[in-house]
């Protein structure tokens, strides 16, 4: 099976042997650049609807002036909308998202940033107070 291998010289087989070291690194690096160039056309679709998200919350907030406001999640179909792509391409964006945790699904179908100010988001800074003069007593 190897006669070939038997019938080389010592320079040849040093030679070949560096050869297939040499197509095994380059393979590795072109599958390397391969997958960080998928990644970084991913990243950059994500980054337009992530984008997308922050720019309706700052404006929302910029509307409101120096008054308390409380973000309304925003609908998938009104970003996909928006941007002009299909739902379901948002949607996987979103969840991509949501796993590096920048956004979050506040329910179903509708959307906010990790840091966005929600009724929830109050709730806990107030540490779950029901009322002004609520002492916690029942």
């Amino acid at each position: 099976m190897l006669r070939w291998w038997a019938g080389l010289g010592a320079g040849d087989k040093i030679a070949l042997v560096t050869l297939l070291v040499v197509l095994c690194g380059a393979a590795y690096q072109a599958v390397r650049v391969s997958i960080r160039f998928s990644k970084w056309c991913v990243t950059k679709y994500d980054a337009k609807v992530l984008d997308w998200l922050r720019d309706a919350e700052k404006e929302a907030l910029l509307e409101a002036g120096n008054r308390n406001v409380i973000l309304e999640p925003i609908f998938l179909s009104a970003i996909a909308a928006e941007l002009g792509r299909p739902q379901k391409c948002v949607y996987q964006s979103l969840r991509r998202l949501e796993r590096q945790g920048e956004v979050r699904e506040y329910q179903k179908g509708r959307w906010l940033t990790r840091g966005a100010p929600t009724i929830d988001n109050l709730r806990e800074r107030l540490g779950g107070a029901r009322g002004r003069f609520s002492s916690g007593r029942s």
